[in-house]
């Protein structure tokens, strides 16, 4: 747990979320995102959105009279995810009413607070937004379920239309929850069929473009809200909603025709409104096929974005894919027989629809959770639910055993394994020296005795800092100087050029790049992360010796002069400040 009352974080986004907070209470315009630090001497516009920003505000304005705003916020920011974590436990114990006992969505909640694949988002010094996400997931997926449960219900459906717009407001990764909401309402629709089903997926959908509509208002400003964005709520995603707007639309239009009264009918309705709206989409906007990430640098593809470790898949042929698939979601796979056995022997569907809304819930993220281990917490925040159901009953049937001792084992040994059995059994299968984290862009650097140093050096702030991406939130949170690299996708030519002049083969490259950027000093803290971004790949390698081998050396070129740090600090850093050509 880092020094959180001392000001530090957990990882780059809590650094840069809490200098974009600052920046907004410091006046920079509500609709100006650009942190023109960032990216120097460009500036940098991220492509996250607002509604976390507000919740951070918000939980900072009780003490803010007493401390200041800025004071407050350094205060409750670390503490947000903690309390995230509660409210999430809370409302997924809700969320899960609909096909859970109390006793049993109790039980989900304490499992779901031992999960592994979530646990690093609640952490304390964590101000970032995925604790937030995992909020508006559960919120979302309750309402999505009591409008499963109950055919006809609008007011649960408009509502989680509603929770699924503040999904993708929030982050598109969140899309998971809406596409539960929207397949799993047309679902009931094709099989059930009726006006009732009918209202509640044109209910959900108008909810849907409802909330949509007022995040393009609070994110853009009027000149701008017809933006097209494929990383970031905007037109594109509210066109999307309207369009499922107009299918149930017309879809009630011709209910009381033949092209709906059957199974086979509503089937192929719904496949050839699908397949126009689609089109229509795509004839609106043709990259859409991409995916969010559609307009990123292509350069940074390989020399960071498919390096960073939460983008990695969880590969099940290695050990630490394995010990990492058994960790997330090892206990919460003993459910899924279950999950079958209700909608085969239980009659899952005509006895309680909402069911069907969790299996199509793993359907969709256990997939993408194995290949970015980033989604794996959607995917084991599912599994809970028929585990809690699986555990609910085996604990029933313990009661029929008389002897109060082998009754009592057996429940703890029951509990034992849902809570952790898992992460035992990880840690069994794989061989200790198998127990490893890949190489990746990860890595901690302790940064926050050289930031104090940097900070003194105001003379002709800001500076301007040439380091590794990931280091760049920390320096900018606490100095007043600027960065080149960010570890944003956004900011493909910092990435680009932060890589380029420290591994090029070419004398003259770096120079170029750094005076082109108006760099004053050159930070490095050598060690695995930093090489594993710095250094050519083999396959690259030259006999001439890039910038980042020179400067390890300790031998830079004429152009740059090595700082001399206190003897603390040399142990970690090296730091090179830029001689101009005209000497300065």
């Amino acid at each position: 747990m880092p020094q959180v009352l001392d000001g530090a974080f957990l990882g780059p986004d809590s650094y840069m979320r809490m200098v974009r907070v600052t920046e907004l209470l410091q006046g920079e315009g509500w609709y100006d995102s650009t942190i023109m630090r960032s990216n120097a001497p460009y500036g940098d516009t991220l492509h996250w959105s607002r509604p976390f920003d507000l919740l951070l505000v918000l939980f900072a304005l009780p003490p803010a009279p007493l401390l200041g705003i800025d004071a407050a916020l350094r205060w409750t920011a670390p503490f947000t995810s903690p309390l995230l974590q509660l409210a999430c436990a809370a409302a997924l114990a809700w969320a899960a009413a609909p096909v859970l006992s109390r006793e049993r969505a109790l039980l989900a909640a304490g499992i779901f607070l031992v999960q592994p694949a979530l646990l690093p988002a609640f952490l304390p010094g964590r101000p970032d937004h995925h604790g937030f996400l995992v909020l508006i997931f559960v919120l979302a997926l309750g309402w999505i379920l009591r409008s499963l449960a109950r055919s006809g219900a609008t007011g649960p459906a408009a509502a989680a239309g509603a929770a699924a717009g503040l999904a993708l407001w929030a982050s598109l990764e969140l899309a998971t929850i809406v596409i539960v909401g929207l397949a799993g309402l047309a679902l009931a629709w094709l099989i059930e069929g009726g006006a009732g089903r009918q209202r509640q997926n044109l209910a959900f959908s108008a909810g849907l473009s409802a909330v949509l509509a007022g995040a393009l208002l609070v994110e853009y400003p009027p000149a701008a809200l017809l933006s097209v964005a494929f990383d970031k709520v905007s037109i594109v995603h509210l066109s999307l909603a309207l369009l499922a707007v107009v299918f149930w639309a017309a879809t009630a239009a011709v209910s009381r025709s033949r092209l709906t009264d059957s199974r086979s009918r509503r089937l192929a309705f719904g496949v050839a409104g699908a397949a126009l709206a689609a089109t229509c989409l795509y004839l609106l906007f043709p990259k859409v096929i991409g995916g969010p990430m559609v307009e990123v640098d292509p350069q940074i593809r390989d020399i960071w974005l498919d390096r960073v470790s939460e983008m990695a898949g969880i590969r099940l042929d290695t050990p630490e894919g394995l010990r990492l698939f058994l960790t997330f979601f090892g206990t919460g796979l003993l459910g899924l027989p279950l999950l079958l056995h209700i909608f085969i022997r239980e009659r899952g569907w005509s006895e309680n629809p909402a069911w069907s809304g969790i299996a199509l819930g793993i359907l969709i993220a256990l997939p993408l959770g194995l290949l970015h281990s980033r989604m794996a917490g959607f995917a084991a925040l599912l599994l809970t639910l028929p585990l809690a159901e699986l555990v609910g009953r085996a604990l029933q049937w313990c009661q029929d055993i008389a002897a109060t001792l082998p009754r009592a084992l057996l429940r703890s040994l029951i509990l034992t394994t849902a809570l952790g059995g898992g992460v035992a059994t990880a840690q069994l299968v794989t061989p200790a020296e198998d127990r490893q984290v890949a190489p990746s862009l990860g890595g901690a650097c302790p940064l926050s005795s050289m930031a104090a140093l940097l900070a003194e050096s105001t003379e002709r702030a800001p500076l301007t800092i040439l380091t590794m991406p990931d280091y760049g939130p920390e320096l900018l949170y606490r100095t007043p100087h600027a960065v080149i690299g960010t570890p944003y996708h956004r900011n493909g030519s910092g990435i680009t050029d932060s890589h380029t002049a420290m591994t090029s083969p070419e004398p003259g490259t770096a120079r170029r790049i750094l005076e082109a950027r108006g760099v004053d000093l050159v930070l490095l803290c050598p060690g695995q992360a930093e090489d594993n971004f710095f250094r050519p790949r083999p396959e690259a390698s030259t006999a001439t010796p890039s910038l980042y081998d020179q400067l390890l050396a300790g031998r830079p070129p004429a152009w740059l002069q090595a700082v001399v740090l206190p003897p603390e600090l040399a142990k970690r850093f090296k730091l090179f400040s830029m001689r101009r050509r005209n000497g300065s």
